[in-house]
């Protein structure tokens, strides 16, 4: 299983597991991140909900928190190629997947989580349309293959929030087509750094 929650107080956790038993290797920025991998294959990546995920620099009121669309896409897209390659090495090697991305406790004075559809830094980010949503939190499941390429798996975690938020697959950025199916756009990270 591997999971994400997003939490303005268990902020952000991204985890998976491969086999069984054992112990584990952190590395850690207190109060920001945390990253464990368990020698079972339990895999966790924590950061910030407010400060990591949401982190909007045109915001500073704070009225809701406000996903940043391209830190959602960059920081799923890395945590399923890092499962990917810890599952490559597992023994027994796992055929199939489960990945959960977990919202909690996303309200700001009483104001549920908002998404914007487009790419960050693009025109007119943030005043185009800005979707709530319907509750503070929720929780997306995909069952893939662990080998997958991380861009598919990681859209579909993407899409089911987006989803949440009531925006269609077609609108989300970070994306493209890629024979026949709609990815990740790994490109697109670095030509925002």
């Amino acid at each position: 299983t591997c999971c994400l929650f997003v939490d303005t107080n268990v902020p952000l956790i991204m985890r998976g597991c491969i086999v069984s038993q054992g112990r584990m290797r952190r590395a850690v920025q207190p109060q920001y991140k945390l990253l464990e991998l368990w020698r079972d294959g339990c895999l966790i990546f924590l950061a910030d909900g407010a400060e990591f995920l949401c982190r909007d620099i045109e915001d500073k009121q704070k009225l809701a928190l406000r996903i940043n669309p391209l830190v959602l896409a960059e920081s799923t897209c890395l945590f399923c190629e890092l499962a990917r390659k810890i599952y490559e090495g597992a023994s027994p090697r796992s055929h199939l997947a489960q990945y959960m991305i977990e919202f909690r406790n996303l309200s700001v004075n009483k104001t549920n989580p908002v998404l914007t559809p487009v790419e960050v830094g693009s025109l007119p980010w943030p005043s185009t349309r800005s979707y709530e949503a319907e509750y503070s939190g929720e929780r997306f499941t995909v069952t893939a293959d662990p080998g997958e390429d991380a861009a598919i798996t990681a859209f579909q975690l993407v899409s089911e929030v987006y989803t949440w938020f009531g925006i269609e697959q077609d609108e989300i950025p970070y994306t493209i087509e890629s024979h026949g199916r709609r990815v990740i756009d790994v490109g697109k990270f670095r030509s925002q750094r």
